[in-house]
């Protein structure tokens, strides 16, 4: 569980270093990597409720990429 949580988090992670790594990107290809950081920390943010709900002892991992 914990895994797919880090693996959704490092997702939202790559996009935001694309993102950042280009000086010039165009209005349009900076809303589209908004839109991906986006999806993959709720996406992220999703599974460690459920994951949370379905086992009492899962350790929290998701945190928020921005």
């Amino acid at each position: 569980m914990e895994w797919t949580v880090r693996w959704y988090v490092n997702k939202a992670e790559e996009w935001a270093s694309r993102r950042n790594a280009l000086e010039n990107l165009t209005p349009g290809h900076r809303a589209y990597a908004e839109k991906q950081i986006s999806m993959w920390n709720e996406i992220g943010w999703v599974a460690e409720i459920m994951f949370s709900n379905a086992n009492s002892s899962h350790n929290p991992v998701w945190r928020l990429v921005i």
